[in-house]
């Protein structure tokens, strides 16, 4: 049985493996900003792991606030039309295609499950899932970069298999009942 003390134990457990694994990669990475987003996306899936959507809320132990929120929506909406242009060059060629490679042994063999790309930007990775034949459910706050994740996927032809979420990473309840068999984030 699960007692209150247990899971405290096990949530302790998967953030302290996450940032000792986040140690490691950030030798790996070449500027602050990816280490900080890595760092972001760390916590994100092992709050996941651990099993508690709406803890994500609380940063620094103070819930974080609408206005911050908000926020990261307004900046994300301003700056879909040239995302992907901040990231096309040899450096994040190699990080895409290693991040794949990592990725690919992870992915669950039934090709009917339903994937969810949290955070999903311009749906790079919901793209290459998509590819892969899997359903993807593409989750991002920003209204504007799930339009531009709708038109890459409608111009590979994926539509019918993929779904498109507005919602804030760190408030999950907006995700359909029923979840999916796997995340990434």
């Amino acid at each position: 049985m699960l007692t209150a003390r247990s899971l405290i134990r096990q949530r302790r457990t998967v953030l302290f493996l996450f940032r000792s694994i986040t140690v490691a990669v950030l030798i790996l990475y070449r500027s602050i900003t990816d280490a900080v987003l890595f760092l972001y996306r760390s916590i994100t899936v092992a709050v996941l792991i651990a099993g508690d959507a709406t803890w994500g809320r609380y940063y620094n132990g103070a819930l974080m606030s609408r206005s911050k929120r908000s926020a990261v929506q307004r900046y994300h909406d301003r700056v879909a039309g040239c995302y992907d242009d901040s990231y096309d060059d040899a450096y994040w060629q190699w990080h895409n295609a290693l991040t794949w490679d990592y990725l690919k042994p992870h992915l669950p063999r039934d090709l009917s499950a339903t994937l969810l790309d949290l955070g999903c930007g311009t749906g790079t990775w919901a793209c290459k899932l998509l590819k892969s034949g899997y359903t993807v459910g593409c989750v991002d706050i920003s209204a504007k970069m799930l339009d531009q994740t709708r038109r890459k996927i409608e111009q590979m032809g994926g539509s019918a298999r993929a779904t498109f979420i507005q919602a804030d990473l760190c408030d999950l309840s907006a995700l359909p009942a029923g979840g999916a068999a796997f995340a990434i984030a």
